[in-house]
């Protein structure tokens, strides 16, 4: 029970995630269980992540570029210089740096970023498992329910149960475990908690394979929190850096993200006030 705990925490093998990482999570949902799972899926934002993007969309006044890949970050003289890979180039006064921990690497910054900020990126975090969601035939039992961490799927539940229809979820420690795209091994990991169950379809996506996000939610390694978090928040010059990989609490989480950008802004706020005064 402990394993999966723990596994399903760090999306990966037990072995690969920090102790102190795990009495985070653990501390952040009030020391009870049922807590931290109502915290982690049963609070959401009423109209979805979407909405608070349109909020503040319409809060500020900025552009936003979908589909720009950045390849170069330079600083030099009162201005820092983002290069597309289209090989367009953006300056600004300064830049925050919000993409995954384990991205932060395939930049090419200049001057450099600090060894420990490198270093931590191309280690990466744990979160490397699977997550499907399959549509049910009929209707069942509500269920929630642990599995061993070698299973195929070491945590599944029923996500959606409206009148019409029912949806559940699993998560699995690892891709070498499930494959996602099987629909029979789909629904011999889900038998293997509900064996009456039958899915009708199931849909997953390989956030692993994902150049721009190389896994799942964060959690670091062990060591990774007391020798590389301060740094990976630290600020270099005119580039500053967030995002729920480097957050103090929900880190992995939209919570985490709201608290990084939050602390990050203020950051920003006062470099360019000063600035503006001198």
């Amino acid at each position: 029970m402990l394993h999966s705990f723990a596994g399903i925490n760090g999306h990966s093998f037990t072995d690969k995630s920090s102790y102190l990482d795990q009495l985070r999570w653990y501390a952040l949902g009030d020391y009870d269980l049922w807590n931290m799972w109502d915290n982690l899926s049963r609070y959401r934002f009423a109209g979805g992540t979407k909405s608070l993007i349109e909020k503040m969309h319409a809060d500020g006044d900025f552009e936003t570029r979908l589909g720009t890949v950045i390849s170069k970050v330079h600083q030099g003289g009162d201005k820092v210089t983002v290069t597309t890979n289209r090989g367009e180039k953006i300056e600004a006064r300064s830049v925050v740096v919000a993409v995954p921990l384990n991205c932060i690497h395939d930049i090419e910054f200049s001057p450099s970023i600090s060894k420990i900020k490198l270093d931590a990126s191309r280690r990466g975090h744990t979160g490397s498992g699977t997550k499907v969601y399959a549509q049910v035939e009929g209707k069942n039992p509500v269920f929630m329910g642990h599995g061993k961490e070698s299973m195929p799927l070491c945590f599944a539940w029923t996500e959606y149960n409206d009148a019409r229809s029912q949806v559940v979820c699993g998560f699995g420690l690892s891709p070498s475990l499930l494959d996602v795209n099987d629909d029979d091994e789909v629904q011999a990991a889900f038998n293997q908690y509900m064996p009456r169950l039958r899915i009708s379809e199931s849909v997953s996506y390989d956030w692993n394979q994902d150049p721009y996000s190389k896994g799942t939610w964060c959690m670091y390694p062990p060591g990774m929190l007391t020798s590389s978090l301060a740094e990976l928040q630290r600020p270099e010059g005119k580039i500053f850096f967030a995002g729920a990989d480097i957050a103090n609490g929900w880190r992995g989480f939209i919570d985490g993200a709201i608290e990084s950008g939050a602390r990050t802004a203020t950051q920003i706020d006062e470099y360019l006030s000063v600035g503006a005064s001198e």
